[in-house]
């Protein structure tokens, strides 16, 4: 059985990637690179569960534990979502917002260390 975490990390990617779809006619957004440039990127759900637990949930647990740690994710992730509506809250969209550029980021770092 899934977890809270998993069920609403699932809700948020689906629902950011349909909000994506819904503005721009694909699964794309815009990041803005560390010297000062702007990319797309082509986001799917196997990329962004990644980022969510390895840049997200990972921090979370080292910072508060496991038993608290899964509340603070389960709740930041629940404030993201608007249940009634199935929309992303203002939060949720900068949230993500800042995953991404995080993403982008690390890729970006990555590369210039090839």
């Amino acid at each position: 059985m899934p977890s809270i975490i998993e069920i609403n990390r699932t809700r948020l990617v689906n629902i950011y990637l349909a909000d994506r779809a819904n503005k721009t006619g694909a699964t794309m957004a815009t990041a803005e690179l560390p010297d000062g440039s702007m990319t797309t990127v082509e986001l799917n759900a196997e990329i962004l569960e990644k980022a969510l637990k390895k840049l997200f949930e990972a921090e979370v647990f080292k910072a508060h534990g496991s038993d608290a740690g899964e509340r603070e994710i389960a709740d930041t992730y629940g404030d993201c979502v608007k249940i009634k509506s199935g929309k992303l809250s203002d939060f949720g969209a900068g949230f993500m917002g800042a995953l991404i550029s995080n993403l982008v980021e690390q890729a970006f770092a990555k590369r210039g260390e090839a």
